[in-house]
Parts: structure tokens; C-alpha cells; sequence
């Protein structure tokens, strides 16, 4: 068709050499080139430049490019919109498998990438191991830390022993100890200038250590300290056991009752520290100082609860010691704070009373 266009019109030529120089360039921020149309689009464009001349086919072959780049525009906005962002596992390869392929490729004869495939191990991975720029078959993920395996294992050790003992260590304990720790071995990581491990290196070391975690320790006397060990503990529930059978109410809950008094002392302000994760926390204080209140509640098994009896320490009960206090509450004084014989006989005197009227009344609160 273009043989055909170009014999009746001699200056043709001329023309399109004309169009092809005007449109190679950037015109209008649109690239022009006849080299990118299709063979009927040239056709067409060469019939054009016959008709109308030179402007007016550069004009049509800017309109074509333009409506061109704007659909492959669209297109190519719909594909990346179609792909939707799948976070990548990481780690996903197994360490055994990452140690046998290791060993399977240094005995030679087999290439590197049928070897991970052979074993499911990323080719990468496995190439960085067998040339040396990672040490081991293990999973490394992110920075290592400043202290080892090893190293940390011993600290999360001397933790739990000083928490097992009385003797919790607070984070800045920690944090100090590291810092002592690395500095003596020659470790350099830590700041020079607090002289103590950091921050975020302490919340790395408890996320590595699923075992030690912060919480507020219990005041707890060294009297009582001593007798926190497992034959003493065992031989109490059996004891309880023993005596529950001989007065036949151990299928009795409702004549179980429990007894615990608190003490509220003004000396021990708890603060948080580190201890094995699930089991209780201790802290052995010096004896005992400040005034005290003792606070005795008791209930039953079945969810029954006596009257609440708080003791502050004094020779006579003051009226403001009342305000505020709960239903039925019984206040009284005594000399250092703590519950004597007396008191204790008041309160089950109560307690007994308070029972059998709420026998009567069906009544749980006395």
C-alpha cells in the first residue's frame, strides 16, 4: 500500500522523511516514532500526510501515541493493583535439612542449586554457608547480640537462682551486670558513658528469655523464708489432709473455712524484678519496722465470707478508724498492730454468730 501511495504523489517521500525526523524527537512530553506504530497505523499515517500535509499528521501520530501510552498506563496500573503484598515468611527451611544439604554439597560431584532444590533450602542461604560468610546450619536471624548463647544462658541462671533464694535482681541490676560482665571479657557494645547495658538490649534479653519475666516481689521475713521449701510445704497439706478426714468434713465445703491475715506495712515499697515466669516471687527484707495493720478476711469453700476484722496498732479505737469501712467490719486496736489470743477469740465468736444467723436468714454476707 505504501508503493501504491508513494507513485501518484513524487514529493511523498520527502514528506515522510519530514514526519519521521518531526516525531523521533520528544514532542509535546509524548515520544514520537514511526517505528512504534503497527503496520496499518503507518499505512494510515501515510495516507494522512498525502491528504493534509506534515502538521497535521504529526498532530494524529502525538494523538495515537498519546491514547497508546495512556491505556498501557492503565494496564499496567490493574496488574500491580491485581498483585496483592504477601508478607515472606522468613526462616521458613528447616535447620536439618540446611545441614545436610550443607554436608551433600562439600562432598562434591553435584551443583549448588540441585542441591537446595534436592533439600528444600533457599540457594542464597545456602550459598552464603558453604563459602564461609555464615557460620553454621542455624536459623540467624537480624544483629547479634552482644553477648552469646552461652553468656546469656549463664545470666537467665544466676537470675533464677538469686529470685529461688529471696534475693530478686531488678532490671538495672541486670543491666549493671552485663555491662561489668562485658567490660571484663573485653565485649565492646555497651555505652561508655551510663556505664551500663541499654534499654532495648535488657527488652531483647527478656523476649529471648521467655522463662524470667519483671513482675513486684512479696515482702516476705526471713523467718518466713526459711520454711518456703518443699518437704515443709508437703507435710502441712498432709497434715490438713489427716485432720479434714478425722472431723469427717472433707466433702463438707461448706464447714472449711479459710483464714489468712495480711499485715499492711508502711517500710516495703515493692518494686519490679526478675524472677522465673509462673512461679512466685520472694523478697527477704530486714525485720519489721513502721505501724502495721492486719487485715483478717475468712470464708468458706462455697463462696460464704465472715466478718472483716482490721487491727491497728493503739490502746483504744479511734472513731476515725470506722469511716469508710465495709459492712460489719470489726475494728479493733492492739498494742503492736499484729492479732493476739483475744482477738482471735472475738473473731471466731463472730464468725460463729454471723454463721448460724445466716443459716437461718439464707443469707451469705454477715
Amino acid at each position: 500500500m505504501l508503493d501504491s501511495l508513494l507513485k501518484p504523489c513524487p514529493t511523498l517521500s520527502e514528506l515522510l522523511y519530514k514526519v519521521g525526523h518531526a516525531t523521533s524527537g520528544i514532542v509535546g512530553h509524548v515520544p514520537l516514532c514511526l517505528k512504534c506504530y503497527s503496520s496499518d497505523v503507518k499505512c494510515i499515517l501515510t495516507f494522512a500526510v498525502w491528504l493534509f500535509g506534515t502538521d497535521i499528521c504529526c498532530l494524529m501520530a502525538r494523538t495515537l501515541k498519546k491514547h497508546a501510552n495512556s491505556a498501557q498506563k492503565k494496564k499496567n496500573t490493574a496488574v500491580k493493583q491485581s498483585k496483592v503484598h504477601k508478607s515472606r515468611r522468613m526462616n521458613a527451611w528447616q535447620e536439618d535439612r540446611m545441614l545436610g544439604a550443607i554436608e551433600e554439597f562439600r562432598k562434591g560431584g553435584i551443583g549448588l542449586r540441585v542441591v537446595a532444590r534436592a533439600w528444600g533450602v533457599p540457594k542464597s542461604t545456602l550459598e552464603r554457608r558453604v563459602k564461609g560468610k555464615v557460620t553454621g546450619h542455624k536459623h540467624l536471624l537480624g544483629k547479634k547480640t552482644l553477648l552469646n548463647k552461652e553468656q546469656e544462658s549463664e545470666l537467665e541462671q544466676l537470675i533464677l537462682d538469686m529470685a529461688k533464694r529471696g534475693f530478686p535482681m531488678t532490671e538495672s541490676d541486670v543491666r549493671d551486670l552485663a555491662y561489668q560482665y562485658a567490660t571484663k571479657n573485653g565485649i565492646d557494645g555497651f555505652s561508655t558513658e551510663k556505664k551500663v547495658a541499654g534499654y532495648y538490649w535488657m527488652k531483647g534479653f527478656l523476649s529471648r528469655h521467655p522463662a524470667v519475666s519483671v513482675k513486684t516481689p512479696e515482702g516476705l521475713s526471713a523467718a518466713r523464708a526459711s520454711g518456703m521449701n518443699k518437704p515443709v510445704i508437703l507435710q502441712w497439706f498432709a497434715d490438713y489432709e489427716a485432720l479434714v478426714s478425722k472431723l469427717n468434713i472433707k466433702d463438707v465445703p461448706t464447714h472449711i473455712w479459710n483464714l489468712d491475715e495480711s499485715g499492711f506495712q508502711d517500710y516495703f515499697v515493692p518494686k519490679k524484678a526478675l524472677g522465673e515466669k509462673g512461679q512466685p516471687l520472694f523478697q527477704v527484707t530486714g525485720g519489721e519496722c513502721g505501724e502495721t495493720v492486719t487485715v483478717l478476711p475468712v470464708f468458706n469453700a462455697v463462696g460464704e465470707f465472715g466478718p472483716l476484722m482490721v487491727i491497728f496498732k493503739g490502746i483504744r479505737v479511734q472513731k476515725e478508724w470506722l469511716i469508710g469501712s465495709p459492712v460489719n467490719t470489726i475494728v479493733r486496736a492492739s498494742k503492736d498492730g499484729y492479732i493476739n489470743k483475744e482477738l482471735f477469740w472475738n473473731l471466731g465468736r463472730n464468725l460463729l454468730s454471723c454463721y448460724i444467723r445466716s443459716l437461718t436468714q439464707e443469707s451469705t454476707y454477715c
